[in-house]
């Protein structure tokens, strides 16, 4: 299931913060500790640092799409690209899975 589907999803989460968009990358990144499953924040951690740009194209897409980088989360993106933030958002929560 891609992020922008289980962003969706209600379940325990605070409604609010399924609609607006997080503001910073600590916002971001817990968000996606609600929204994915043990298994996926698993694979996510045994990656190596350098495996986390395979990511890009589909992870990094659904992070983009889903938390506004493609336009119109100013906040969070400042003045970089849609690219870099996703994957400062990655990598931010690989870090965090790694500790």
């Amino acid at each position: 299931m891609a992020l922008t589907e289980k962003l969706t999803r209600v379940s325990s989460m605070n409604f609010k913060s399924i609609i607006e968009h997080p503001e910073t990358i600590e916002e971001a990144v817990n968000r996606l500790l609600t929204i994915l499953t043990d298994a996926e924040l698993q694979e996510i951690k045994s990656m190596s640092k350098d495996e986390l740009v395979l990511l890009h194209f589909s992870f990094g897409k659904d992070i983009r799409n889903a938390f506004g980088l493609n336009g119109d989360n100013a906040v969070l993106l400042g003045k970089r690209c849609a690219d870099d933030v996703s994957g400062d958002i990655i990598e931010a929560l690989w870090e965090k899975l790694s500790n």
